[in-house]
């Protein structure tokens, strides 16, 4: 048994190195500001920074950007199905530092510099504590991380509370039990793609313990979140719903390098499902493939999503040690695996990299600690074993982290105009100013136009048949069309809508002829934006 004394010992060194990584982290994302536009780019940061206003401002979890709604909004916007813990904590943001976009990238990156702490703990519990450290330090100069730490996404949050999961899990004490309980339920609360985990966590934690009363501390506080959110003590305004993936363009092909959505329609149901299972399967099972190349294969495309040296030192960690070690590890990584597997076969449904991105921190423990072993039959000193890692961590990650910071935004800079705002807040702000703000518009701008602009817009339908059944419902007041991002998969400029932006003058549509007006045409000059690059926008007014 160890001494009080050996317990606080262990606990300051501990709260040493855990500050020692806030530190790090701090300076890294300042760092990584400095060269960085402090605006929002990612379109997710934009729809959940727009909720994160009214709940501030008028205390409505609604939204003022809507895909193709069902329903009229009321004084507010229309209702949301997005989860409440990202948007919650980026308006305690808007409130302490005000609404912009700044505090939106200050959220993101707080949770990213407050993972690295809970990594090395994590590590340090379950291998040991040179793990936890090397593994801090690899996940906090991650290119893929980084990417969405400053980009105000909702991945930073989610990763440090699954890391703290599974933390308080591994620690098997009735306290943390009780606690991880109600961490399973901010996870729930966090991304609609937690759904696919809460069974196997749940499982886990039942598997994990052999004490029936952590089982009874864990249950209990699932049941204390479910509580608070049934009777909306929690989050009032937020209702669970299974998520829909909305698009609409019907999109044919599926290449063998690309990734694309199982179902590209604006309803999904089971017969939906049944009649095109064929269709389906194929996209699912070449998403998979592709999922694969970018991150074991594809050079190119590792440095954005994880590192060739994790991918390949987390699947020789399970196969050449699962068999060789103790209960406890042995168990964490057939759970870390089939989390792996759920999140990979979920995401291929309605691919996107990220959402295979939560797992990185545990491949990270995984592969380091099968390079210590490694360096262990070296039969070398510690001392040297740390260097040995030390320098793969700055030959990996921390060179190329430099190199991206210092030197690449040099080379950037003769193509981007580093210092000016992105197109679509330019052109967001533009909605902003010629459009009233009451007024509804249709655009193909993605959420920017309410978050840049403050008003209500609805994303492009698929066709003018399905515009004139939106304006039954809905009245719009406007269209605003742009050729920024036009080939943007979800939501491109072709169809009718290309035809009207490029050639207004052979639409034959009596719909649009009688409604509405082309009332204005400008473009945003390319030493004005970042990308360098002239813009033009079209402005419909109703008649």
């Amino acid at each position: 048994m160890r001494t009080e004394k050996q317990i606080l010992n262990i606990f300051l060194n501990d709260l040493v190195v855990c500050f020692f990584l806030v530190i790090i982290g701090l300076c890294i994302f300042f760092i990584l500001l400095r060269t960085a536009n402090l605006q929002l780019y990612f379109v997710d940061a934009g729809r959940y920074s727009d909720v994160s206003r009214n709940v501030l401002n008028f205390n409505r979890y609604t939204t003022d950007f809507a895909f193709f709604p069902k329903n009229a909004p009321n004084k507010i916007g229309w209702n949301v199905n997005l989860p409440p813990m990202h948007i919650y904590f980026i308006s305690l943001f808007f409130y302490l530092l005000g609404t912009k976009d700044l505090s939106v990238i200050l959220e993101s990156g707080l949770f990213y510099i407050l993972t690295a702490p809970l990594i090395y703990l994590l590590g340090k519990e379950i291998f040991s504590k040179r793990v936890g450290l090397f593994s801090a330090l690899i996940f906090l100069f991650s290119p893929q991380i980084l990417d969405y730490a400053k980009d105000g996404a909702s991945e930073p949050l989610f990763i440090a509370e699954l890391v703290l999961f599974v933390y308080l899990i591994v620690k098997n004490k009735n306290w943390s039990f009780c606690l991880a309980g109600i961490v399973l339920g901010a996870i729930m609360f966090t991304k609609l793609q937690s759904e696919v985990l809460f069974i196997p966590f749940i499982l886990w934690a039942f598997i994990q313990t052999d004490r029936p009363l952590n089982r009874v501390y864990f249950s209990f506080g699932v049941l204390v979140i479910f509580i608070l959110y049934k009777f909306g003590l929690l989050f009032g305004f937020y209702k669970f719903s299974i998520p829909t993936y909305l698009a609409f363009q019907q999109t044919n092909k599926f290449p063998g390098d690309s990734l694309e959505r199982s179902h590209d329609i604006s309803s999904f149901n089971l017969l939906f499902l049944i009649d095109h299972l064929k269709d389906f399967l194929v996209k699912i099972i070449y998403n998979i493939y592709n999922f694969y190349k970018e991150i074991f294969i594809s050079p190119g495309t590792l440095p954005k999503r994880a590192s060739p040296l994790i991918s390949i030192g987390y699947t020789f960690s399970n196969i050449y040690l699962l068999i060789k070690e103790k209960s406890k590890t042995r168990v964490f990584r057939i759970a870390i695996g089939f989390i792996f597997i759920l999140l990979l076969l979920s995401s291929a449904t309605s691919p996107e990299n990220r959402y295979i991105l939560p797992v990185l921190p545990f491949m990270i423990i995984l592969t380091v600690d099968l390079i210590f072993l490694i360096i262990n039959h070296l039969e070398i000193s510690p001392v040297i074993q740390n260097y040995l890692l030390l320098v793969l961590v700055l030959l990996y990650f921390i060179l190329p982290f430099i190199g991206s910071s210092f030197i690449d935004t040099r080379f950037t800079s003769r193509i981007y105009n580093l210092r000016e705002p992105y197109a679509q807040s330019l052109l967001g702000l533009k909605i902003g100013k010629i459009t009233p703000s009451s007024s509804i518009t249709v655009t193909n701008l993605d959420t920017w136009g309410s978050w840049y602009g403050d008003r209500k817009t609805v994303l492009i339908p698929q066709n003018f048949q399905t515009f004139q059944l939106l304006n039954k419902k809905i009245k719009i007041n406007y269209i605003f069309l742009t050729d920024y991002q036009k080939d943007n998969q979800d939501h491109p400029l072709s169809g009718d809508w290309g035809l009207l932006f490029d050639h207004p003058g052979k639409i034959k549509n009596q719909f649009i002829l009688e409604k509405f007006k082309l009332v204005k045409v400008a473009t945003i000059s390319a030493n004005l934006d970042y990308e360098n690059k002239p813009f033009t926008y079209k402005l419909w007014e109703r008649k």
